[in-house]
C-alpha cells in the first residue's frame, strides 16, 4: 500500500470480557512491523461489543477496560490510538475527560454537515459517514478525515515518517473486515 501512497490501519472490535493487555498484543502482533504510512491502532467501541442479553455493565468497568487498552497500544506501539464509537455509546461509557486526549473516530451516519460529537471530545478526527460506498465494489464504509494529508501523518505509527502532500485531502474509504483504510 506504501507504493501507492495510501495509508494503512487495524482496529480492534475491544471485548470486555476478555483481556485488554492480551487482546491488544494479538492485535499488534497481527499489524507486524511499521512502515511508513502505517496508522495508529484503533480501538473499536460500540454497542455489539457487549455480551447481549446480559445488562448493560457498569459504566466505571467498561472506563477501566478501554483506559488499560488505550494505555497499552500507546506503550507499545509508541503512538497514540484511536477511538471509534458512535454518539450514544460514547455519551454513555466515554464521557470521561480521560478519554479525551485520544482522536475519535465517530460512527453518525447523518446527511447533516458535521457529525454529532459526545462529550467530552468536540471535535473529531474521522467521521464514518455511512456503512457502504457508493460505486465500489467492494464492500466499503464512507470515512472522512478531519484534516489534510499532513494531519493524518500524525497518525502514523513510525515516528518521523515522510508524510507526502498527494494534495488530496479529507476523504478515506475503509474496507470492511480490516482490508483497507
Amino acid at each position: 500500500m506504501g507504493h501507492r501512497s495510501l495509508y494503512r490501519g487495524g482496529y480492534l472490535f475491544l471485548r470486555l470480557d476478555e483481556d485488554p493487555v492480551e487482546q491488544v498484543d494479538g492485535a499488534v502482533r497481527a499489524l507486524g512491523e511499521a512502515r511508513a504510512r502505517d496508522l495508529c491502532l484503533t480501538i473499536d467501541f460500540e454497542e455489539m461489543r457487549l455480551n447481549k442479553p446480559q445488562a448493560y455493565p457498569p459504566v466505571e468497568q467498561v472506563q477501566r477496560t478501554i483506559i488499560a487498552a488505550l494505555k497499552h497500544v500507546s506503550q507499545t506501539m509508541k503512538c497514540t490510538p484511536v477511538i471509534y464509537t458512535d454518539w450514544a455509546f460514547g455519551q454513555r461509557y466515554l464521557n470521561s475527560p480521560a478519554f479525551a486526549r485520544y482522536p475519535l473516530w465517530i460512527a453518525d451516519w447523518t446527511q447533516g454537515r458535521q457529525p454529532r460529537v459526545p462529550p467530552p471530545w468536540t471535535s473529531f478526527a474521522f467521521w464514518q459517514r455511512s456503512d457502504h460506498l457508493k460505486r465500489s465494489l467492494d464492500p466499503a464504509d464512507f470515512d472522512v478525515f478531519n484534516g489534510n494529508a499532513t494531519d493524518l501523518g500524525q497518525f502514523s505509527r513510525v515516528a518521523g515518517s515522510r508524510n507526502l502532500d498527494t494534495g488530496h485531502e479529507g476523504v478515506l474509504s475503509s474496507w470492511r473486515r480490516g482490508r483497507r483504510i
